[in-house]
Order: structure tokens, then sequence, then C-alpha cells
């Protein structure tokens, strides 16, 4: 059977947080991410926080958008379809580019109409809006109506647009990082472009009560703190970005280095997945024991076990105590001798990295 990966889109939203969540902040920071709970009932990643997007829709990718765009003051939004993120070679911003607009735009345009639909933010600008310092949810007429015709027609978002004169504000997406489901893990398969966003204000969010029902703004620190607790569940490119968030102790300092680093390439994350007694090992680009061809392993479990114990290069996510039908109950990455690439950060190593030494057990 061919395997399908569908492409998906997702924004890590940060703002400078309110003063009653910094003062419970454990470290200094100011510094908060939305962050959804997807729902009970959702074919993917139930109960999981998450922050917004989902799949793409064939209308992200109108010719229609050109005209829209025509119409803004702001020259750099006229020019983004030439010129934003132009050197990026990744293969999801390559494939089917000759069809409509191109995909470093298709591409936020999902997440920003996803991000809409999901929890009510848009992230939109007006004709009349030139350049601004810092970027902001834009609130128009029967904003919850709009909403709901959108969520019911995806191709509704264009309208809403020319109806009220703005556009999605395109520029203002960092492109972030590109996760990939593994081959092996037995679920729906997304090739999922992650950008990132500051915002002015940590504004008020309101689940869509479809896919989503709890919505926050929480201290990157907290979200892991609470998912090393049990309290939640993060996936594998939510534990890893937060972690990398650390880093960064406020906005002004993320949104300095996220549109820095939008001018460079990208890497893509398509981790390997192995099952070794009650754990799991999520194996990333940069490992030693990354195949070349980034697709699997053909290693048997006891020669695995030893390669992954004497590895001298790790860049790999372990998550102990896996049950086969329960939850994942630890992450905690494995990080030695691995530098990143294009201008990116590994994840900070303050808070669930494991400085891995050679024939140490896993």
């Amino acid at each position: 059977m061919k395997r399908v990966w569908k492409e998906a889109s997702s924004v890590i939203i940060a703002a400078k947080p309110k003063s009653f969540l910094r003062s419970r902040m454990s470290r200094d920071c100011s510094l908060s991410v939305l962050a959804l709970k997807r729902h009970s009932d959702s074919s993917v990643l139930p109960n999981f926080y998450v922050f917004p997007g989902g799949h793409t829709h064939h209308s992200d990718s109108s010719e229609e958008w050109r005209r829209v765009f025509s119409q803004s003051t702001c020259e750099a939004s006229r020019n983004c379809f030439e010129t934003l993120n132009a050197n990026v070679t990744l293969p999801i911003f390559k494939s089917n580019n000759e069809i409509g607009i191109p995909k470093a735009i298709s591409l936020r345009i999902a997440a920003i109409r996803e991000t809409f639909e999901e929890c009510g933010i848009l992230l939109c600008k007006r004709f009349e809006e030139k350049k601004q310092d810092i970027d902001k949810h834009l609130e128009i007429e029967s904003i919850a109506q709009w909403r709901q015709q959108v969520i019911a027609d995806a191709s509704n978002f264009i309208k809403l647009c020319v109806e009220n004169k703005c556009y999605p504000n395109v520029t203002a997406l960092s492109l972030w990082s590109n996760w990939k489901t593994p081959v092996n893990i037995p679920a729906k398969k997304f090739d999922v472009a992650f950008f990132l966003v500051v915002l002015e204000d940590c504004y008020r969010a309101i689940p869509d009560s479809i896919e989503i029902e709890e919505i926050g703004w929480y201290p990157p620190e907290d979200l892991l703190n609470k998912s090393d607790q049990g309290e939640i569940s993060l996936s594998h490119p939510q534990f890893y970005e937060l972690s990398r968030l650390l880093h960064f102790k406020d906005v002004s300092e993320l949104s300095k280095f996220a549109k820095q680093r939008n001018k460079s390439d990208c890497e893509l994350f398509f981790p390997i997945m192995c099952f070794l007694d009650d754990q799991m090992v999520s194996i990333l680009p940069g490992d030693e024991l990354y195949p070349e061809n980034g697709i699997e392993f053909t290693l048997e479990d006891a020669e695995l076990k030893e390669k992954l114990n004497q590895s001298q290069k790790c860049h790999r996510l372990l998550i102990s105590n896996v049950e086969p039908s329960g939850p994942l109950e630890h992450k905690s990455l494995i990080i030695q001798n691995v530098s990143p690439k294009y201008d990116h950060i590994l994840p900070c190593s303050s808070h669930h990295i494991t400085k891995a030494k050679p024939k140490n057990k896993l």
C-alpha cells in the first residue's frame, strides 16, 4: 500500500504573558504560547495539547489570493509571492508547486485559516495597513458568524478577506520547522510545516468545540512540566519545539531570532521510531544511527540496542514507560555532538535534556 502524508500547517503563537501568568512563572521568563487541547473524540491526537493548525485545503492555493494581496498598501505583502522563503528546499514547499500560488504562501494561509477556525484569532491585516512593528489579531464585524462560515467551508476564507478588505498576514509568520509522521506509526500521517508568530497580546481564544475543547496561554516550561507530571499529553514535535523555546526569556528576543532565521533554509525532521522493551526511541536527523534514506532501520533489536548505547552522536527523543494502549509517560531528549542546521537552535539544556555518554544504558 502506498504511504500518503497529508500536507498540514501549524503556527506557534507567542505573546507577552498577562500579569497573573508572570506572577506564577517558575523562572525569569516573559513569554507565553497558545496551546489547544484536542477533543477526546478526535481521530488525530485525541486529548493531546497542540499548536493551532490542520491540514491544507485546495482553496489555500487558489489564484484568487493574488488578487486579494494585490490590494494591500504594504509593499512587502504585495511582493511576498516572489520573495517569501524563495531559498527553501523542503519538499513540502516544492510539491505541486506548478499548481496555484507558491507553497510558502499557501501553507501560511492554511495555518492562519486553521487558527481562526480552531480558536477565533484572526491573523489578518487591512488593505490600508502598512508595516507594523507588532502583529495582532484583527477584529472584524460579525466575526463569530464568519468563523462558522469558514468552519463549514474553508473556501469562505477568501470571501471573508474580500468583504472585510483584509488579507492573511503571511509575512508575520516565520518558518520554524518541518515534521513528518514516522513511517512505522499506525496513525494518520502528516507532513507539517510549523511557523512562528509573536503577537502584541495574549488574545482571548475560544475553542471551536469540534476539534478543540480547551485553549490557554502557557509559559513553555509549564507545558513541559505538566507533560512530565502526566497531567497533559504532548506529541513529539510539540515537546521538541517547546524545549527550543526555553532559550528565550521574552517575546522580543524570540521575534528577533525567528525573523532572522526565516531567511535561511529549514531541515526536515522525519523521525525513525524504535520500540525496545518499555521504551520508544525517536531517532532524529544528525544522530549517527539516522539512516541515509531517512526511512527505516533494518537492524535486529539486540544489535540496535547495543548501537543506541554506544553512539557518539546522539539526537533522539526517549519515551519511557510506554504501554501499548496507554499514555506515553515520560519524555526526555538525548543530545550529544550534534549541531543544528540553517541557523536554528537545539532544545534548551535546562529541561529534560540528557547529555548522552558512550556505553550508557538507555
